[in-house]
């Protein structure tokens, strides 16, 4: 059983939620060995003041840069997906995984999902290293399973993105990186089935309490405004500023908290 709401709580969570669409990032018709244009995060510049107009489906404010996907086909490649929770990206994640089993001798493609930490010399070079050298297809998947005191959030990966980006440039290597967000209340029900209904006990990559009753009450009391926004921000792992009583364990610090008291983690 799983929860919807009333028309009253849509409204609110709707509005609470509506400033998230200033970060939409649209991953819309690409292929890996096509042209077709999307929206790169790394790429995309948005000036509020030169175009206010919220971002949907196929038509995109002046105030965004529209970018191709590389054309991968010839001389391979780089393809990152930075994976938030609950935003459709495990259909993505599945379909780049089932590319690189399909091809279990990685002529074409090469997959690999990384889950705690992005390391420069293990992940970053080593998959430019894989392209420029072996022309291959790398497809990298950047999901986070808690606990991840070291994964980065977008905005924090953004610095290590551009260096990546500039050194396969280098090395004449394509490289693209996108993101995926979903509709606010469409994302906090979807969170709160995922992580707090169906969520089991023992599962240590879920840091929120399981087996709650999928009540209107349950979710107002787990409910988080903004969380992609928080997500993408400050605290990968979404739980920063989560209410307590929802946290399976109430003395949880956020990654990026944990990160700055212990420097010894970075």
């Amino acid at each position: 059983m799983m929860l919807a709401v009333t028309a009253t709580t849509k409204y609110v969570l709707v509005m609470v939620g509506v400033s998230i669409l200033s970060m939409i990032v649209t991953f819309h018709q690409s292929r890996l060995l096509g042209g077709n244009s999307v929206i790169s995060f790394e790429e995309s510049l948005w000036n509020p003041a030169e175009s206010p107009t919220i971002v949907t489906g196929d038509t995109y404010s002046a105030g965004w840069k529209q970018f191709p996907v590389p054309n991968f086909k010839e001389s391979g490649g780089i393809f990152i997906h930075y994976h938030l929770y609950k935003t459709g990206g495990s259909t993505i994640g599945h379909f780049m995984e089932d590319l690189g089993k399909s091809d279990p001798e990685e002529e074409t493609f090469f997959f690999r999902r990384i889950r705690k930490e992005v390391l420069w010399d293990a992940h970053c070079m080593a998959a430019i290293d894989k392209v420029a050298n072996e022309n291959k297809i790398v497809l990298y998947e950047l999901h986070i399973e808690f606990p991840a005191p070291n994964y980065p959030t977008l905005v924090e990966m953004q610095l290590l993105l551009d260096r990546w980006r500039a050194a396969a440039k280098d090395r004449g290597v394509p490289f693209f990186a996108f993101t995926v967000l979903r509709e606010p209340l469409a994302h906090a029900l979807s969170f709160f089935n995922f992580f707090n209904v169906a969520g089991k006990p023992g599962q240590l990559w879920n840091p929120f309490q399981g087996e709650m009753e999928p009540t209107e009450e349950n979710f107002l009391k787990t409910f988080q405004g903004n969380r992609q926004c928080i997500m993408l921000d400050l605290d990968a792992e979404g739980i920063f500023r989560a209410p307590k009583a929802v946290l399976r364990h109430p003395d949880i610090v956020p990654s990026h908290l944990r990160v700055k008291d212990n420097e010894e983690t970075l």
